[in-house]
C-alpha cells in the first residue's frame, strides 16, 4: 500500500507560539503591562524570545501490511501562513523650543526633530519585534529636557503611533555676591523688576525665582542701604541664561560721603578765624556767612567742628558742631563770634515766693525760684556797664526783693558780687470803695509806707465811680477792678494813683461782687438778686473782656459770695437765699459751665474763704452762732463733712498768708482764731478793740502777714500782728463820704 504522507489539519497553541516567537513576546509584554510593568525598556530588553523548535524528522514508516481491503485515499486540507508586514514606529513631540533634539529607537535609527508635531522612525519593525524609543540628544537654545511616554513595547499587527515626547525648558538660578555692605544694610535687589531680595550683609545671594534658559536677566538695585547710607552698583547684572546658573553678578557698595558746612555770624569786619573738622581739614573763614569743609565725611562717620584759631579780639563758639553723618549733608553748624565778654551774677537770699524775675541792662530776664547763686545767660562786653534790677517781685507769699552792688562798669573778670535780698512784701497801696450812689469819691486810693509795724496813709486823687460794691486787685499787672452797679471797670495804677478806666464791661443785671482768678485768666463776677455767676476773660494786659460762656444761675435770691482755691481749679459760690454752696470747675481758659456740685449749708452763709494751702473752706453766717470748716477733695473739689467753730453772727472772714490765723467780724468787733493746719480747725484767741463802733464792711490782711486792715463805714483801722499772736492798733484813717464798702490792697 502507498503510505499516507498527508497530515491532518489541527491547531496547537503551544506549537503556534513556538513557531511564532514575536507573538510570544507580545503576549508576555501585555502580561507585564497588566501587572504594572509599564514600558520599561530594560525589562523589555531582558525578554528572551522563544526559539521555535526544529520539527522532528519523520521516521520512515514501516512497510504496512497489506490490507485485506484497499481503502480510498483521503484528501488532506493544508492551511497557509501570510507573509509578515513591517510596521512603523511614530508619535508626537510637544513643547519643543530648542534645537538639536535627536530620538532613537532600539539604540539606533537616529531621528532629528526640530519642531513640535509628529515624527516617524525610518526603520519599520515586524510584528513581534520590541521597540524602545529614547532621547539621544536633548535640545539646546534654550536648554530643554524631553521625556518619552509610551516609549517601549512590542510591535503587534499594527503601526505604533502613540509614542509621546514632552519637552520643557530648563530654568537656572541667578545670583552673585555683595561686597562692602555695612551697618544694618537694607539693600534691596531685583531681577527683571521683581523677585525682591533684601540683603543685610556682604556675601553670596541667589534670587528665589530661577530664570528659563534663553531668557534674559537684569539685576538692579531697588533700594539703596541706609544706616549708613551707601551707594551700591551692579556689574555683570544683565545677560541671557543659557545652560547653567548665573552666579557672577557683582554688587559693590560704598558709603556715601556728605559735605559738612554751616554759617559764621558775629565775626568782626576784617577779622578771620580758623576751623577744623575732626582735628584736620583746616579752613580759614574771613567773613560772616556760609562755609564748607573741603573733605566730605562718609555716612555713619562722625564730624567734630572746632575753632583752631580765634580772631584777635573775639571769642567764637561752635554750636551743632558734632554728631554722626546720616543720609544728608550737614548744614547746620553754627559759629557765633562775639567780642570778649564777661558774665554778671551774684546771690539771692530770703526768697520764699515764686515768680521773682531779674533783669540786666533792662533785658536778659532771669527767673529765680530758690535761694543761691545766679548768673545771667547773656554775657556783657568787657569794660561795659551793667545794671541788675528786679523786673517782677515774687508772690505767694508776696515779697519785696532789693538789689545791692547791682550796677557798675565791668572789667575783664566776671561780676559775681550782686546781692539780692528778699523779704515779705508789705502793702504800699490801699484802695477804698464807696457804695454811695454819688459818683464821688467812688474809689479812693492811698499810698502807704511799706514798713511793717507802721500805718499811715496819704490820699491820692480819687476816681469818680458810682456805687462801688466790690474791688479786686492784680498786684502783678497793677490793675484795680471795680464793680459799680451793672459795670466792671479796669484801672491801671502806680504809686502816684489811678489812671482813667481802661476797659468797661456792662452786665445785663446788677453785680454784687468780683473775685480775681489766681492764675490771671478771668475775673469771676456774681449778680446781686438771682445770684448769677460769670467769668469775664482778662486780656494779656489784664483788662476785662465780655464773658465767652454766658452766666450761670444759683437758682435763688440773695447776694452771692465767692471764693476760689489757690490753684484756680475750683470756684465756690455761697448763696444766702438758697443756703447752699455751689462748686464750679473752671476750664483751662477759666470759663464756667453748670455747677459741678451743690452742697447744702446748715445756716445762711454771709462770707466764705479758703486757706492758703487750698485744703479747707471756711464759712460764716450773720444769722447764727457757728462757723463751718469743710475739707476740700483735692481731686474733685467736693466739700466733705463740716466741723463747727464758734462765730456768732459773723459777717466776714479772712486769713493770714501763712494760714496760721483767721479773723471774723460781728458788727464792729473782730474775733481772732488760731488755726490747726492739719485738720483746719479754728480755736478762739481774742477779740480786738473797737475803734469807731461802726460796722466793719471789709477785712484784709497785709500780704506780708504783719498787719490787719479793717474797713468801717467811716474809715480804715490797722492792727499790728505780732508773734506769737498779740495785736495792737496802729492807727485809724478817716474815709471820705461814708459809707465805705470795700477794701483793696497792693504791694
Amino acid at each position: 500500500m502507498v503510505p499516507d504522507t498527508t497530515q491532518r489539519s489541527s491547531f496547537s497553541p503551544t506549537a503556534f507560539l513556538r513557531r511564532s516567537p514575536g507573538v510570544a513576546a507580545l503576549c508576555l509584554s501585555l502580561v507585564l503591562a497588566g501587572c504594572g510593568g509599564g514600558s520599561n525598556p530594560a525589562l523589555i530588553a531582558s525578554i528572551t524570545p522563544i526559539t521555535p523548535t526544529t520539527p522532528a524528522t519523520p521516521t520512515t514508516p514501516s512497510t504496512p501490511s497489506t490490507p485485506s481491503t484497499p481503502s480510498t485515499p483521503s484528501t488532506t486540507e493544508v492551511t497557509s501562513v501570510p507573509a509578515a508586514v513591517p510596521h512603523s514606529i511614530s508619535g508626537s513631540v510637544t513643547g519643543l523650543r530648542g534645537t538639536g533634539l535627536v530620538l532613537q529607537n532600539n539604540a539606533g535609527d537616529d531621528l532629528a526633530v526640530n519642531a513640535d508635531g509628529s515624527f516617524s522612525f525610518a526603520s519599520k519593525l515586524d510584528a513581534g519585534r520590541a521597540y524602545v524609543v529614547t532621547v539621544k540628544s536633548q535640545p539646546t537654545g534654550p536648554t530643554q529636557v524631553c521625556s518619552v511616554n509610551k516609549s517601549a513595547g512590542t510591535v503587534a499587527d499594527a503601526d505604533i503611533n502613540n509614542v509621546s515626547v514632552v519637552c520643557s525648558t530648563s530654568s537656572f538660578a541667578v545670583g552673585g555676591s555683595v561686597a562692602g555692605l555695612q551697618g544694618t544694610g537694607g539693600l534691596v535687589l531685583q531681577n527683571n523688576s521683581g523677585d525682591d531680595i533684601t540683603l543685610n550683609a556682604s556675601g553670596r545671594f541667589v534670587f528665589s525665582m530661577p530664570v528659563a534658559s534663553s531668557a534674559g536677566y537684569a539685576v538692579t538695585v531697588k533700594t539703596q542701604p541706609t544706616s549708613p547710607a551707601q551707594t551700591c552698583s551692579v556689574s555683570q547684572g544683565t545677560g541671557t541664561v543659557t545652560t547653567a546658573a548665573i552666579d557672577n553678578v557683582a554688587i559693590t557698595c560704598a558709603p556715601v560721603a556728605y559735605p559738612v558746612s554751616g554759617t559764621v555770624s558775629g565775626l568782626a569786619s576784617g577779622a578771620s578765624l580758623s576751623l577744623q573738622n575732626n582735628g584736620a581739614d583746616n579752613l580759614t573763614v574771613s567773613g560772616n556767612g556760609f562755609f564748607q569743609f573741603a573733605t566730605r565725611v562718609a555716612s555713619a562717620g562722625t564730624y567734630a567742628v572746632t575753632v583752631l584759631a580765634q580772631p584777635a579780639t573775639q571769642t567764637c563758639t561752635v554750636s551743632n558742631g558734632s554728631g554722626t553723618v546720616g543720609s544728608a549733608a550737614i548744614t547746620n553748624v553754627a559759629v557765633y563770634c562775639s567780642t570778649n565778654v564777661i558774665t554778671v551774677g551774684g546771690t539771692v537770699t530770703g526768697l520764699q515766693g515764686t515768680g521773682l524775675v531779674l533783669q540786666n541792662n533792662a533785658g536778659n530776664d532771669l527767673t529765680l525760684s530758690a535761694n543761691g547763686s545766679f548768673t545771667f545767660s547773656t554775657p556783657i562786653v568787657v569794660n561795659s556797664a551793667y545794671a541788675v534790677t528786679v523786673k517782677t517781685q515774687p508772690g505767694v507769699p508776696a515779697q519785696d526783693c532789693t538789689v545791692a552792688n547791682g550796677s557798675g562798669t565791668a572789667g575783664s573778670s566776671n561780676v559775681i558780687n550782686v546781692v539780692v535780698t528778699c523779704g515779705i512784701a508789705s502793702a504800699k497801696m490801699l484802695f477804698v470803695g464807696n457804695s454811695t450812689a454819688a459818683i464821688s469819691p467812688g474809689i479812693q486810693p492811698y499810698s502807704m509806707p511799706g514798713t511793717p509795724g507802721t500805718f499811715s496813709a496819704t490820699p491820692l486823687p480819687a476816681k469818680a465811680v458810682a456805687g462801688v460794691n466790690s474791688l479786686a486787685v492784680d498786684e502783678d499787672k497793677k490793675i484795680v477792678y471795680a464793680v459799680s452797679q451793672q459795670s466792671v471797670s479796669s484801672f491801671s495804677f502806680t504809686q502816684s494813683g489811678l489812671s482813667n478806666p481802661t476797659s468797661l464791661f456792662t452786665a445785663p443785671f446788677l453785680l454784687s461782687s468780683i473775685v480775681r482768678d489766681p492764675l490771671g485768666r478771668v475775673l469771676f463776677a456774681a449778680e446781686s438778686n438771682s445770684s448769677f455767676v460769670g467769668a469775664l476773660p482778662l486780656d494779656a494786659n489784664g483788662f476785662v473782656q465780655p464773658p465767652t460762656n454766658g452766666w450761670w444761675g444759683t437758682t435763688g435770691p440773695g447776694n452771692a459770695v465767692m471764693a476760689v482755691d489757690p490753684t484756680g481749679r475750683f470756684l465756690y459760690v455761697a448763696n444766702a437765699g438758697n443756703q447752699d454752696i455751689r462748686l464750679y470747675r473752671p476750664d483751662a481758659a477759666g470759663s464756667l459751665t453748670y455747677p459741678a456740685w451743690i452742697g447744702v449749708l446748715a445756716t445762711t452763709p454771709s462770707a466764705i474763704t479758703i486757706d492758703p494751702s487750698g485744703k479747707f473752706l471756711y464759712s460764716v453766717s450773720n444769722a447764727g452762732g457757728s462757723g463751718y470748716v469743710y475739707p476740700i477733695n483735692q481731686t474733685t473739689g467736693v466739700l466733705g463733712a463740716a466741723q463747727l467753730f464758734t462765730a456768732t453772727n459773723s459777717d466776714l472772714i479772712a486769713m493770714n498768708p501763712g494760714g496760721t490765723l483767721a479773723f471774723t467780724t460781728s458788727g464792729s468787733q473782730i474775733w481772732v482764731y488760731s488755726r490747726n493746719p492739719v485738720d483746719g480747725s479754728l480755736s478762739p484767741l481774742t477779740v480786738l478793740p473797737d475803734a469807731s463802733g461802726t460796722p466793719i464792711t471789709s477785712l484784709m490782711v497785709d500780704p506780708d502777714g504783719t498787719r490787719l486792715f479793717a474797713l468801717q463805714q467811716v474809715g480804715v483801722e490797722a492792727f499790728n500782728i505780732n508773734a506769737p499772736y498779740t495785736f495792737n492798733s496802729l492807727g485809724f484813717v478817716t474815709a471820705p463820704n461814708d459809707p465805705a464798702s470795700t477794701l483793696g490792697l497792693s504791694r
